[in-house]
């Protein structure tokens, strides 16, 4: 299934601060993180597989949640819904 994950070059050039090589686009999943739910169409709940999760995109939501802010996860969810 997301062997044919496809994101506009638009949004991937404003994902200028991705330290995992975008590997959700390989695999559908982020090293880092997994989905929770979601916010808006530009923000997404994440839930980090260790803490504290080192990504730029992510904003500390609580306890053990985070905001994910990256623009190429959050056209996953919008496009794929995952």
């Amino acid at each position: 299934m997301f062997d044919s994950i496809e994101i506009d070059e638009e949004i991937l050039k404003k994902t200028t601060q991705c330290e995992c090589d975008f590997t959700c686009l390989k695999n559908g999943d982020c090293p880092g993180c997994d989905f929770k739910g979601p916010i808006a169409d530009d923000l997404i709940f994440v839930k980090p597989k260790q803490v504290p999760l080192e990504c730029q995109y992510a904003l500390l939501f609580g306890y053990d949640a985070y905001i994910c802010r990256c623009p190429t996860r959050c056209e996953i969810y919008r496009k794929y819904g995952k």
